[in-house]
């Protein structure tokens, strides 16, 4: 068993506070999420199961630590804490992460206990460290910052129920007894609030996203409403007052790494650099995928390995918040990748020639996956009873909701199988698909797929397919209203038939 070690050399103790940094100025689209945090930290608020440890959990740079901040400001506005509160930055993903330890030193340095109080031996230092906490009758909250594992945690925590303990983690600290509230990214919503608010705390004049709703949007999008990607990208406004935002999104798209030029490259480095070889490589291929979210069977496709096994290390890289778990009825679970997580992913495929072979596999293994699914979902929805049944598909419906659903992939797959070696199977698989893009009145779609297999029939020298690429095309055509096209190629369609002797093949092109 292989696997990617993470050695921690720890760093000088960490300097521990009895009050809270600042919260920053800029916070939006988190009232839901400081409520379900504020409810948990409530001291007097009763339960069967007392919450005494909290854990915001997310992305690098989705807000974990604002959220935390203004939680515990409320906290204290609301006098929920008259023990007082005390604050660590355990820098979890730096390359020297406090170890409890030496968090257990500066907290007892914020207590007051120094010099030749201060117990020599790290069991003395804990034990006083619980005792001035037991003694503690009021409620004491303890803000654990950057925490990357529980056990940088766990010999911190207070014996008495009514102190309060609030971690963020990049991780899900499952290991911990904690109430794990998962952040998400901003609502586009949020994300443009953001955005002008930032433009305005600097300037209140500063009215460039009411004039350019639509740049501001696309801003918004490419930067995966993550808030410190929109924190970025605004800091660079506010330093440029007169620039459009449009030049801006611009700018980001012709980009050929928009993780680098949104500037989160560096948090994303971090989180790949801790990850686990099989791990790292299933986030790598995650990114050939045709979508940004794919099914446990999909993904073991990708990398040739048991479903099994690729269900735990997805659940993983969900645990460190890389990808997100999506229950889905209708479709079994599925995986999501960030858009900036998955552009990120994309830079590191392209930049390591050495393992471009092994990607067009994957990629061949990919279409391959969607290809028999795909030909037995169509299958089923034209199966004849009294037949033997297709596999995987229980009725018509569900192999209808399966193509609905993975139509958007099944294009993708096709387009990107132009010049590949395992083009064929594309060609194949448009065929498959035209009956029921067809049926679904999908006819953009089937002119797509069908004038891509055209073209990668006709490289190959297979004039059959081509032949009934070009009839698919010219139905397709003729649906959208466009006429002369689709003469042109039944045309076409009829004279590839002939040229094959297809009779049946050349009168079906004619009608």
């Amino acid at each position: 068993m292989t696997g990617k070690v993470v050695h921690h050399h720890h760093g000088p103790v960490p300097k521990a506070t009895a009050s809270l940094p600042a919260a920053p100025a800029l916070f939006t689209g988190r009232d839901h999420d400081l409520a379900r945090l504020s409810a948990a930290l409530d001291p007097s608020a009763e339960s069967e199961l007392p919450v005494l440890v909290c854990a915001v959990s997310g992305l690098a740079g989705i807000g974990k630590t604002s959220l935390a901040l203004h939680a515990a400001h409320r906290a204290g506005e609301d006098d929920w804490f008259p023990g007082g509160t005390l604050f660590v930055d355990l820098c979890g993903y730096d390359d020297h992460p406090v170890a409890a330890g030496q968090a257990v030193l500066a907290l007892l340095d914020a207590l007051g206990v120094r010099g030749t109080d201060l117990p020599a031996t790290p069991e003395g230092q804990y034990a006083l460290y619980r005792s001035l906490l037991a003694r503690e009758q009021a409620p004491l909250l303890l803000v654990l910052d950057n925490a990357s594992h529980a056990e940088q945690i766990t010999p911190l925590l207070p014996g008495l129920r009514h102190h309060r303990v609030l971690v963020t983690s990049r991780n899900r600290l499952t290991d911990l007894d904690a109430r794990i509230i998962d952040l998400d990214v901003l609502t586009e919503e949020a994300a443009i609030d953001l955005i002008t608010k930032a433009l305005r705390l600097s300037d209140a004049h500063d009215d460039r996203p009411a004039r350019e709703p639509d740049a501001v949007r696309r801003l918004a999008a490419l930067c995966g409403c993550l808030p410190l990607a929109l924190r970025i990208v605004a800091d660079a406004l506010r330093k440029q007052r007169h620039r459009s935002l449009s030049s801006l999104v611009e700018e980001i798209s012709a980009a050929s790494d928009s993780t680098r030029a949104l500037g989160v490259r560096p948090v994303l480095d971090v989180s790949y650099a801790r990850l686990p070889r099989a791990q790292a490589r299933l986030l790598r291929l995650l990114a050939l995928a045709p979508a940004a979210d794919i099914c446990t069977e999909a993904a073991a496709a990708l990398v040739r390995r048991p479903p099994d096994l690729v269900r735990g290390l997805l659940e993983e890289l969900a645990n460190a918040y890389l990808i997100a778990a999506l229950p889905d009825c209708a479709r079994g679970l599925r995986w999501r990748s960030h858009d900036l997580v998955r552009a990120y992913a994309a830079t590191l495929n392209a930049g390591n020639r050495l393992r471009a072979p092994g990607r067009e596999q994957a990629r061949a293994r990919m279409l391959t996956f969607y290809s028999r699914r795909a030909h037995a979902a169509v299958l089923r929805v034209h199966w004849t009873p009294g037949l033997p049944g297709p596999d995987f598909f229980s009725d018509r419906e569900e192999a209808l909701a399966w193509l609905d659903a993975e139509r958007h992939a099944l294009v993708s797959l096709v387009q990107e199988a132009e010049g590949a070696w395992y083009a064929p199977a594309a060609v194949d698989l448009t065929l498959c698909l035209a009956p029921f893009l067809a049926l679904r009145r999908h006819f953009s779609d089937l002119v797509t797929v069908s004038r891509a297999a055209q073209r990668m029939a006709h490289r190959r020298g297979d004039r059959w397919s081509e032949a009934v690429a070009c009839t698919n095309l010219g139905r397709a055509l003729s649906y959208l209203g466009r006429e002369t096209e689709a003469v042109d190629a039944h045309r076409e369609a009829r004279a590839l038939f002939r040229g094959i002797s297809d009779r049946q093949g050349e009168a079906e092109a004619m009608h």
